[in-house]
């Protein structure tokens, strides 16, 4: 009989944790492992305590990576809300404080599963099965469930906070606060059949006969729609032929408020056509198209196509339509019915959540306590009111989540999403918004100056090549989760410019769709495709100090031809006390009504098809002392070197390759044959723009990653050169950086080289080489669906160099007092400052321009000087040891006769080991081509 053996082929990993979010919110809508689709789970509220969601998804990643499953305790940031009983239990057993952290949102991730008996439990039961759960630890025993690698994956969470404050308090206005997102939407389609008894044989009624469309139940997912019903009911005076009669067409099954289209085509003959909403039935949008053009052969009926955007606090969605008809007794509805539900109707959690309304969020930065912390009672309530309305009628919502903004950097950028401005009133002393809409002052509101009034006037001449007809738009795509992007243009500009292209960019982070973003787009070009006047006034009259910021004013001015001209007020000074004259900049009032012969061209949507590895960009280099005592502590190092002063590393930084690949491996060879050697967290790149040379602390970059996460002060590697990220301006793509750190010097790097931004993403080979081996580095890309193949990557080669033990070289070195010049014209004077290996492992890490340090220990620092002629052959060469020394003098008249320039080396050696990089440059000397310098003259008197 044979044996039997058993054979480990993979572990699964769990594990107890806290993930805080930051502030309060009102709920987790979903939670995306791995970009994997949002997840929303099972769900038990937990009152004011917060809620738990059920997730089972043991095969999210595929069958040999597993998935998640497990429970998430998810605190809302009350300020009564308890410890987690899990957490608490941890923290009495390890003899810490116990907090239940008030006004801080976070997620416990711990195991267990969905109480069997809490399936179909209503709300209120499953709160009450909540209240069980809340005090019962064991329960979460066991842990979460991360899948069968040892790492975890990368977690999205959509948390929502719109209906309360950032102090839980109810929302200001909360009736408009949430702007519905109505683009997450489907269209279901169905023609609705009519039954109608017709009573009164006097009068001809008749009805379109329209099928029920055999695909009805493919295309409502099942849902129970009943078949539409229609009643006639007499109204009016029968004897002046005068008759009505009332349809409606119902669908039920649809979850309570879920967002529904309903769009209807009416033909109909009347004299009057309306539509009756019933109770319960709130309308976000309604709009009515005469479309009787489209219809030319009805027979003198006329066509209308109504609109509706709805949500119902029932599961029936039910429109009367109701006609009046006349003498020549013809009546006819014929509807064309589409009802668009919303995608995944089982989970609307999660889609049917809107954006808050940014007049809100405006608010709340004015008056919340962690922001500019205004009283409440400086904000006008009507004119807020008033704007919250409007762009919640325009259905303009945003998102966001911010680490760090200035206050009124927010304000602008949320003002320039909506096309509006605030500003103090200077009568009320009042915060109000203005909304650049045609409508928005009412006509009393707006100001009119007589020319005589104006003291002078200049105007700003616009060059018609100058205007922008094309906008590059870019707004955040939340459904595929990236940034998306799309071109609008003003086909009448471009070819009035015989088609030429001006084109700008247009940011809206905050917009999660591209229908908003593509609204004010147009607005946006509207403007800068309109020519228009602009400039500046003075006035001595005595109403214009009473005027605001953004007021609108009708300007006169004969000699321009202008005439009633509505201008808005851009900024308004009052004068000096002395002369108060009052100085207007204006620009002139662009309607936004007017239409545009515009085109959006919407990029290509990507494929969503799971991606096969690709090959990655990476850098393979020798591991340095600094990030040798990072990754495993300085006394480890020192005690390694010390044993084996010729030790070395291989490391390698990476950039992601594409949205499906969370890491990648690295795998080395010696000679041997490529071994896995460890596991690359991706970093952040850009490359540059342009060549810089060895002095630029701040140039363009392009291509540029996710910059926002990197750590200022992190280390950015280069070519053969290490950086220091020092900051970023998204708007201009200005990257600043301190230069040569560590054990490099600045060098001169060539546009697209790349910049790999390391902060704390760098992988190691814990393989020790000896110096002087070539190691083959290959980066090798990860998917849920397999490995790049070695044959796919690039082969990257590391000769060790013993970089860990070697010192630093000099720094900051200044020849005449100059870095790095090609000439000079006196002695040669150079200058530089020490550094040290054994210091500079922690802390701020000094640039190659800054300030000097005390010298590592027994390290000796050494200048070579060479004198070359005119065929740069060697004529005189002198070693000098000037340890302890900072500068260093070579006069012209000890130099040979023929030297035509020196070349420079300062290096610095310790223990036999010279620095890993060391200055040298070569200066040429202008004496043989300028005038002597040091002539002597001799004055005699006769």
């Amino acid at each position: 009989m044979g044996g039997s053996s058993k054979q480990v082929t993979g572990y699964q990993y769990f594990a107890n944790f806290l993930l805080f979010i930051g502030n309060p919110i009102e709920k987790l809508l979903g939670i995306n492992f791995d970009k994997r689709a949002w997840q929303i789970g099972e769900r038990i509220s937990f009152g004011s305590n917060g809620e738990m969601i059920y997730i089972e998804k043991p095969n999210l990643y595929g069958e040999n990576e597993g998935g998640v499953y497990g429970t998430l305790r998810v605190k809302h940031g009350t300020n009564t809300q308890t410890p987690c009983t899990l957490y608490k239990k941890y923290l009495d057993e390890n003899g810490l404080p116990v907090s239940a952290y008030p006004y801080q949102s976070y997620i416990l991730f711990g195991g267990g599963g969905f109480p069997q008996g809490a399936y179909g439990l209503s709300e209120a039961e499953l709160e009450a099965v909540g209240d069980e759960l809340e005090v019962n630890d064991q329960y979460y025993n066991g842990g979460f469930y991360l899948g069968n690698s040892g790492y975890m994956k990368e977690m999205l969470l959509w948390p929502k906070r719109i209906h309360i404050k950032n102090d839980y308090g109810p929302q200001w206005y909360d009736a408009k606060a949430e702007v519905p997102d109505l683009t997450n939407i489907v269209d279901y389609k169905n023609n609705f059949e009519i039954n109608n008894d017709v009573p009164y044989q006097t009068f001809t009624y008749y009805f379109a006969d329209l099928e029920i469309g055999y695909l009805r139940d493919e295309l409502f997912r099942g849902l129970p729609l009943s078949d539409g019903s229609g009643s006639n009911d007499a109204q009016g005076d029968v004897s002046n032929y005068k008759q009505s009669i009332l349809n409606r067409v119902q669908g039920s099954g649809f979850l309570q408020f879920e967002f529904i289209k309903v769009s209807y085509l009416i033909t109909y003959h009347t004299v009057e056509m309306d539509t009756n909403v019933p109770p319960g039935l709130e309308i976000f949008e309604h709009t009515e198209e005469d479309v009787s053009s489209e219809y030319p052969n009805t027979s003198g009926f006329k066509a209308r196509r109504v609109t509706y955007i709805c949500r119902s606090s029932a599961t029936d969605i039910g429109l009367d339509m109701h006609g009046k008809y006349g003498f020549d007794g013809r009546f006819k509805f014929d509807y064309d019915f589409v009802i668009n539900n919303l995608d995944n109707h089982q989970t609307p959690i999660y889609a049917n959540s809107g954006d808050i309304n940014p007049i809100h969020k405006i608010r709340e930065i004015l008056t919340d306590d962690t922001a500019m912390n205004k009283p409440e009672h400086n904000v006008n309530v009507a004119n807020f009111v008033k704007a919250a309305d409007r762009v919640w009628d325009e259905g303009l919502g945003i998102s966001w989540a911010i680490t760090e903004k200035s206050c009124i950097d927010a304000i602008n950028e949320l003002c320039s999403h909506i096309e509006a401005g605030i500003r103090v009133n200077r009568q009320t002393g009042l915060y109000e918004m203005v909304l650049f809409r045609d409508d928005w002052f009412k006509e009393d509101e707006i100001h009119t100056l007589a020319e005589s009034k104006i003291k002078s006037i200049s105007f700003e001449v616009q060059n018609a090549d100058d205007v922008v007809n094309q906008l590059n738009v870019s707004y955040y795509d939340r459904n595929n989760i990236k940034n998306a992007s799309f071109s609008i243009s003003e086909n009448a500009s471009i070819k009035n410019m015989q088609g030429r292209v001006n084109a700008e960019s247009s940011d809206f982070p905050y917009f999660m769709n591209q229908r908003n973003a593509a609204i004010v787009a147009q607005w946006k070009l509207k403007q800068f495709t309109t020519p228009c006047w602009k400039g500046s006034f003075t006035t001595g009259h005595n109403q214009a100090r009473k005027w605001n910021r953004y007021d609108i004013v009708k300007l006169n001015w004969s000699r321009k031809g202008i005439a009633d001209l509505p201008v808005r007020i851009m900024s308004i000074n009052l004068g000096d006390g002395v002369d108060n004259t009052v100085s207007i900049d204006f620009v002139e009032v662009v309607p936004f009504s007017d239409e545009l012969t515009s085109t959006v061209v919407i990029d290509d949507k990507i494929d969503v098809t799971p991606v096969p590895p690709q090959p990655i960009l990476f850098k393979a280099f020798e591991l340095s002392y600094f990030e040798a005592v990072q990754a495993h502590g300085q006394r480890t190092v020192d005690d390694e070197l010390a044993y084996n002063p010729d030790a070395g590393y291989v490391a390698v930084v990476a950039q992601r390759s594409q949205n499906n690949s969370l890491n990648a491996q690295m795998h080395t060879d010696a000679g041997t044959g490529y071994e896995n050697s460890a596991v690359i967290q991706y970093c952040e790149t850009a490359q540059l723009d342009q060549s810089i040379d060895r002095l630029a602390s701040s140039f363009i970059v392009k291509k540029v990653g996710d910059l926002a996460s990197v750590r200022i002060g992190s280390q950015i590697f280069i070519n053969n050169e290490i950086m220091v990220f020092q900051g970023f301006d998204a708007a201009s793509k200005l990257l600043t950086v301190k230069r040569g750190a560590l054990d490099t010097i600045p060098k001169i790097h060539a546009d697209d080289s790349v910049l790999f931004f390391a902060d704390d993403f760098v992988a190691v080979d814990s393989t020790e080489y000896a110096l002087g081996e070539a190691i083959d580095v290959k980066a090798l890309s990860t998917t849920p669906s397999g490995i790049l193949d070695l044959s796919g990557s690039d082969t990257q080669t590391v000769t060790i160099h013993s970089r860990a033990i070697r010192p630093y070289p000099p720094a900051n070195v200044k020849i005449n007092g100059q870095y790095f010049p090609i000439e000079i014209e006196t002695d040669l004077i150079l200058t530089w400052v020490d550094r040290n290996r054994s210091q500079q492992t922690g802390g701020e890490i000094l640039g190659w321009f800054e300030s000097g340090v005390a010298i590592e220990a027994n390290t000796q620092t050494y200048l070579t000087l060479i004198e070359l002629d005119e065929a740069n052959l060697v004529l005189a060469s002198n070693a000098v040891n000037v340890t302890g020394s900072s500068s260093y003098t070579l006069p012209m008249s000890s130099m040979q006769p023929a030297t035509r320039s020196v070349q420079i080396v300062l290096k610095t050696t310790r223990e036999g080991y010279d620095s890993y990089q060391y200055f040298n440059h070569i200066v040429e000397l202008s004496t043989f081509f300028s005038a002597p310098y040091n002539l002597t003259a001799i004055v005699n008197e006769i």
